[in-house]
């Protein structure tokens, strides 16, 4: 039998490689999945280039889209303006009473390209949005298939209407009940999560893992504070912090039946979970727990952090 990445097609992309599915040699095995990379490639060249890099958009509207931001933001940073569906739908309006006749998408890069260029100085009020917790995951892991699929980073993703609707309709269906505004700022700001605790090798070293528990078994988990990761075999898929270990988990066995795609149909029988208790911890060392983690094992549906980020 042969191996193959379950995201192939990422792969020439120099992607972050995941988890691997058995492909039985012979003409139908083989010609299935050429069937099957033959069609993903052709979704993938649909998109190309709209996708490309557009800074010569940002350029040519510079001032025009610094001024559609700041008429329409509310005092909200730019990326609340991103995430938020209702003030990016102002934000576009904005832009076609100044005239500007990009589409959607190249409008919203270059708002992002100001980002980038620090040419946005405006101060902004904070965003405060509770539970993350509660569907960060659905929202990481929406982001990497979008990354797996189309070659999209977050920002590219929010920035484009057809993409950020997948992406919205694959978080809800592994998280169902959250508003897109909430899975598309969970994504956007999981790269800075963090970024501020300071932890030794020694202090990761250290953490005190269960023994790895069965993909069903929620019941067994802790209703405690902690970090948590789900395996297939070897393979680390993601790992994140939680307020409630117990829930966590149990809210995310719906995962086996929305990542049944094209190259990965994930087996119950070969995931597993396992857990660090971190009672009376707060968030943000969670957090720095969890970007230390996905520095080292780079899981295969964590978004790259930090130093450690290639694409995002």
């Amino acid at each position: 039998m042969a191996e193959l990445n379950h995201f192939a097609i990422a792969a020439g992309m120099g992607a972050t490689l995941g988890p691997t599915v058995t492909v039985h040699h012979g003409q139908i095995g083989c010609a299935q999945m050429a069937a099957t990379i033959s069609d993903l490639l052709h979704r993938r060249q649909l998109l190309v280039d709209d996708l490309n890099p557009q800074d010569g958009i940002t350029r040519k509207y510079e001032k025009s889209v610094t001024r559609a931001f700041l008429m329409s933001r509310e005092e909200f940073s730019l990326d609340r303006v991103l995430a938020d569906p209702r003030l990016d739908g102002r934000f576009i309006e904005a832009c076609r009473d100044l005239g500007l006749e990009g589409s959607e998408f190249h409008l919203n890069m270059a708002l992002i390209g100001l980002r980038k260029h620090n040419k946005l100085k405006a101060k902004s009020k904070p965003s405060r949005v509770p539970d993350q917790w509660r569907y960060a995951v659905a929202s990481e892991i929406a982001a990497r298939m979008m990354f797996y699929q189309y070659g999209a980073s977050v920002d590219t993703t929010l920035a484009h209407p057809a993409l950020v609707r997948e992406f919205d309709k694959l978080a809800a269906a592994i998280a169902p009940g959250f508003s897109s505004f909430e899975y598309r700022w969970a994504a956007l700001n999981m790269r800075k999560k963090g970024a501020n605790v300071k932890l030794k090798p020694k202090d990761i070293d250290g953490l005190d893992w269960s023994r790895h528990v069965r993909f069903d078994a929620w019941q067994l988990m802790p209703a405690d504070e902690g970090v948590y990761t789900l395996f297939e075999e070897k393979t680390c898929l993601y790992v994140a912090g939680t307020e409630n270990i117990h829930d966590s988990i149990e809210s995310q066995q719906r995962i086996t039946g929305v990542l049944n795609s094209e190259l990965w149909r994930p087996n119950p029988e070969r995931l597993s979970w396992q857990y660090v208790r971190m009672p009376d911890s707060n968030s943000d060392y969670r957090f720095g727990v969890v970007r230390s983690l996905v520095g080292r094992w780079e899981p295969v549906f964590n978004i790259p952090r930090g130093r450690e980020k290639k694409v995002a």
